[in-house]
């Protein structure tokens, strides 16, 4: 979640009305959000509670940071797919609080290519997260992850796009393999 210390941009807000073609009324008709409670926030005499920021998130489809990113701000993409090599994987020298778009649809049913997820840096995972693995130093993937003695398996729910791959400790340390994070706070695309 977003630290409470930073403000919501109604302007946010208001792209997303401009770019969906919807009418104020029509997002308070829909969401329950009142309609005084909005036109405070334009006004700039009230914020939003995280509540109700993540109805307009879940409403409009798009992660409730994005009501507190720049104008300018990027979404990061991480690959639930195979092969596919995040290119702007190293331009971030943090990923901690990072909101990514998921691409790919390796880990069907649970996360569908479109839905968004919070980044959160550890390498402290258990087989049921949904873990952030860095291969070949460049290429970012998420999945599932289950240490043994003996090596990693990276496993995808959705076995017709992609097969368990196990690395030894050796291809972990020479190739490497690292968990860099986890996901947290899923969105999913309204289908």
């Amino acid at each position: 979640m977003v630290s409470n210390m930073k403000k919501a941009k109604y302007e946010r807000f208001d792209e997303l009305t401009k770019k969906k073609r919807i009418s104020n009324y029509r997002v308070s008709k829909d969401t329950g959000i009142a309609q005084e409670t909005l036109s405070s926030w334009k006004k700039g005499k009230y914020t939003p509670k995280a509540d109700k920021l993540d109805i307009l998130a879940s409403y409009f489809n798009v992660p409730t940071d994005f009501f507190y990113e720049d104008d300018h701000a990027e979404v990061y993409e991480i690959s639930a797919g195979q092969g596919r090599i995040n290119e702007e994987s190293n331009r971030y020298e943090s990923l901690n609080g990072r909101i990514a778009k998921v691409v790919g649809d390796s880990m069907l049913p649970s996360l569908r290519d479109g839905d968004y997820v919070n980044i959160v840096e550890t390498s402290d995972v258990t087989p049921k997260d949904y873990a952030v693995v860095r291969i070949n130093g460049d290429e970012m993937t998420i999945k599932h992850v289950e240490f043994t003695e003996d090596g990693v398996w990276i496993r995808g729910e959705n076995k017709e796009v992609f097969e368990d791959k196990f690395y030894s400790i050796k291809d972990i340390v020479l190739l490497p393999v690292q968990v860099v994070g986890k996901a947290t706070a899923i969105v999913q695309r309204r289908l």
